[in-house]
């Protein structure tokens, strides 16, 4: 073990991840910046480990709640709210019967759908329940579920588990002692704007609502009712006129002066740590001189340490964290994703007219996904060169890039401590691990619904017009994303409704106003394109389910149970995503976050936005679609909802855990050591369980680029050939010459060669099985045999085994890693060392 990759980079993740956090606890000590249960001892705490045990046995004994220590928080205006004690006063007579309802016995119900899940799908070890089963079936609708035999006993668990939290709502932890208090962030008071800036800002509000109407007019006049570049330049030239209308430049200026030094910093290393990943997984790169650019410039960070945002180390980590791997051959192909790299290498070929004149262009890959999504593959293979890290490296930049947003978007409502560790539950999720390394555009539409969250929070706390426009801005760029950001628009609706009410007076119909006009304003390049609109309707309800069962209230039934347990387990693992949506130990935190929340709702708005709006979402996401379950491919937009209450669940745990005593400071240890374990869980699912699960995906042209990339980097390899034996129906040729050019795998044309074993190869340097026959001869040619040329031609295969029977060499089956035979492997007893085949 201790010389697997893996191990190593999942220790050094948990010595940052540890690192992030205890800065994060100690950074600003004078403000509150963690949950307010951890801010003071509840219980006197003895200063030994044995001590503290006598003092325990003392309390169960003679369950009398101890004085809680005065603690005094800075600054004054910030008052800690007074923490619920466990006491026979307010629960029950007996303190064993108080821990067994408030902390064992939830935390246990959380834990059994875990450990079977575990047992089944991390283990191998499936719990065989067909008692149970046969009682459930009892009933047809559950029978015809598709879920594991011991499902009964999930259910039973977690309905008990949000029943015991009902009889312990009244005389729980508080949500205030949770840090889910902080409410959304008071406007701040701004400079004053000139009178000289605001007639500006009126002219070219004006100047570009005018040449707004010309561009649109002359586009429905004389073009094909398609926008370019200029209408987003004039679009962005309103955004900007309406934030000089309400921002100051001197106020601006002031904030560069004041900030300009750390933010340079921060930009700097952030793009020299980009540069170093490129040099490390672009195989034409030297990466010495990026690694020294890399290490000075985060020196020029370190001096602004205590003001630098945790949202900084955290991306860092991310970019560390989800180029792992990044080139391994085993998630070489997906599916479809090919599709979306001709589409990016299409636009990187074209002139930049011809890109700008299709830049609203709403349905380009598959007749369905919009022209930006291509442009922004195309942007990155353009900066960083073409090659497989620049390609799936512009869906994990978007990915890292909704952690900024997502973690503003909770420091609005939350306590910043309580905000990072449920930022670094999303930065770990092995979902956007395994799925955002795929060259799809699926994580653009995670990105958006993040952007459109934190600026909802900024109109919450504005009176002016600029952060509605930009809501309406950032809603208007989801109809340009992945389709699956359609789901989310209501959602900043719902926050809006939720803190401000329907528009009442004059003042927020203009805001609402705003926001719908700058949303209307950049779709209308749409209106004229009604494939754009027709193309949303495959996969949504509006069309037919491909269920067994016809019935829509069957489908709407078991998709609601599918969606709602899938952070623990969810039914066909797909797209190198494995086991459920969530870490096993996650899940059980989640499910103990919501159940604590559904209770506790009432008090804090936040909360209730939340519950609403991820039962909208589960609605949206994961029960209507025409899937016989829930699909990948878009249920990561549940995530922001899922990690969420997984923070809730782990601070809830552990601040039960501090009324039994735990000081302050050993409570805080506790949940570094719980986080940093669920990112390391987390690394593990994503990479090794997923390459372990994932054995669909391991067929033999990905396999084939596993063999040719270890061959051609091993310098004992020099003096041997490798001869793929294949047909023309199963192989792509020209396929499979981009792959290797784009993994930038150092292929020898003089030892190397496919043969097209029948049919008529039509592709040059491609050799038919009787001109490839002198080649079996080579002593040092090892033959790899695709299984399908059997199964098409098996007197043509029994014929060449037979030859290279006669001839000495031997035969070795190589196999995915889930036990499917793969190809075979020919070789002379000279090279016995290549068989078994370790990828």
């Amino acid at each position: 073990m201790l010389r697997s990759p893996i191990f190593w980079f999942i220790l050094i993740l948990a010595i940052i991840v540890d690192g992030i956090l205890i800065a994060v606890w100690r950074r600003r000590r004078g403000l509150s910046m963690r949950p307010q249960s951890i801010l003071q001892d509840t219980l006197s705490t003895p200063k030994n480990l044995q001590s503290r045990i006598k003092a325990w046995i003392a309390t169960l004994r003679n369950p009398k709640p101890a004085q809680a220590q005065p603690t005094t928080v800075k600054p004054p205006a910030i008052q800690a709210p007074e923490l619920d004690t466990l006491s026979p006063s307010n629960f029950s007579k007996d303190t064993y019967q108080r821990l067994l309802w408030q902390l064992v016995l939830p935390f246990g119900l959380a834990s059994i759908p875990v450990w079977l899940v575990f047992k089944d799908r991390w283990m191998g070890d499936a719990a065989r329940f067909e008692r149970v089963r046969t009682v459930f079936c009892s009933v047809e609708a559950f029978c015809d579920l598709r879920l594991p035999p011991y499902f009964p006993l999930i259910l039973i668990a977690l309905l008990a588990l949000f029943l015991i939290m009902r009889l312990a709502s009244k005389k729980d932890v508080s949500v205030k002692n949770l840090g889910l208090n902080k409410g959304p962030a008071q406007d701040l008071i701004a400079m004053p704007i000139s009178d000289r800036q605001r007639r500006w800002a009126h002219r070219l509000i004006f100047l570009a609502m005018l040449c707004l109407v010309v561009v649109a007019a002359r586009t429905w006049r004389y073009g094909n009712g398609q926008s370019g570049a200029e209408y987003a330049v004039l679009y962005v030239l309103l955004l900007m006129s309406f934030a000089l209308h309400e921002v100051s430049l001197t106020a601006i200026g002031k904030k560069l002066k004041e900030h300009g030094k750390r933010w340079t910093s921060m930009i700097l290393a952030h793009l020299a740590l980009i540069w170093l990943l490129v040099s490390i997984y672009d195989t034409t790169r030297t990466p010495w001189l990026a690694l020294v650019a890399t290490a000075l410039a985060y020196l020029t960070v370190w001096p602004y340490r205590n003001r630098v945002s945790p949202t900084f180390w955290i991306t860092s980590l991310a970019l560390l964290v989800y180029t792992l791997y990044i080139n391994a051959w085993w998630t070489s192909i997906a599916g479809d994703d090919y599709a979306f790299l001709n589409d990016a290498l299409m636009v990187l070929e074209q002139p930049w007219v011809s890109t700008s004149e299709k830049l609203f262009l709403g349905a380009f890959t598959y007749g369905s996904h919009p022209y930006l999504t291509n442009i922004i593959q195309a942007a990155f293979m353009k900066l960083l060169g073409v090659s497989n890290f620049a390609w799936r490296f512009s869906s994990i930049y978007v990915a890292v890039m909704t952690l900024p947003f997502f973690f503003g978007f909770l420091k609005n409502f939350l306590q910043e401590r309580v905000a990072v560790i449920i930022t670094i539950l999303l930065t770990g999720s092995h979902y956007i691990i395994a799925f955002s390394r795929i060259g799809y555009n699926n994580m653009q539409a995670l990105f958006v619904t993040a952007l459109m969250l934190y600026l909802a929070a900024k109109a919450i706390q504005s009176s002016g017009l600029w952060s509605y426009a930009a809501l309406g801005a950032a809603i208007g760029l989801s109809f340009y994303a992945f389709p699956g950001a359609l789901l989310t628009v209501p959602v900043p609706f719902l926050l809006l409704l939720t803190y401000k009410g329907l528009p009442s007076n004059w003042q927020a119909i203009k805001q609402w106003g705003t926001t719908a006009f700058a949303a209307l304003l950049l779709i209308s390049p749409l209106f004229s394109q009604p494939l754009y609109w027709t193309s949303k309707l495959p996969g949504s309800f509006l069309t037919s389910t491909e269920s067994a069962n016809p019935s829509a209230l069957f489908h709407s039934f078991s998709n609601f149970i599918y969606a709602l347990i899938s952070p623990l387990y969810f039914i066909e693992e797909s797209h190198f995503v494995v086991v459920g949506y969530m870490d096993v130990i996650s899940a059980g935190f989640f499910f103990l976050g919501l159940s604590y929340l559904v209770w506790r709702w009432r008090e804090e708005r936040f909360l209730l936005f939340m519950l609403v709006s991820f039962a909208f979402m589960l609605l949206a996401v994961g029960v209507i679609h025409n899937y016989i379950t829930p699909p990948a491919t878009r249920m990561f937009m549940l995530l922001p909802w899922q990690v969420f209450f997984a923070g809730v669940g782990i601070l809830w745990l552990f601040a039960q855990i501090q009324r039994l005593g735990f000081s302050d400071q050993t409570t805080r240890g506790m949940i570094n050591i719980c986080v940093v374990l669920v990112l390391c869980v987390n690394v593990y699912q994503g990479y090794r369980l997923s390459f372990e699960r994932s054995g669909r995906y391991q067929h033999f042209i990905t396999m084939q680029l596993g063999v040719l990339q270890d061959f051609f980097s091993q310098p004992k390899n020099v003096d041997h050939r490798i001869v793929i034996m294949n047909d023309a129906v199963s192989m792509n040729v020209p396929i499979f010459e981009r792959m290797l050019n784009l993994y930038q795998v150092p292929v020898d044309k003089t030892r190397f060669q496919i043969v097209s074993v029948f049919g008529n190869p039509s592709q040059p340097n491609i050799l038919t099985y009787e001109e490839a026959i002198p080649l079996f001869d080579d002593e040092n040619a090892l033959i790899m045999v695709n299984p399908g040329v059997a199964e098409r031609a098996p007197q043509l295969a029994a014929e060449y085994e037979a030859y290279l029977q006669s001839i000495g060499k031997q035969r070795c089956d190589v196999y995915s890693f889930i036990g499917d035979l793969r190809f075979w492997f020919w070789y002379s007893p000279e090279l016995e060392e290549y068989c078994p085949l370790d990828l």
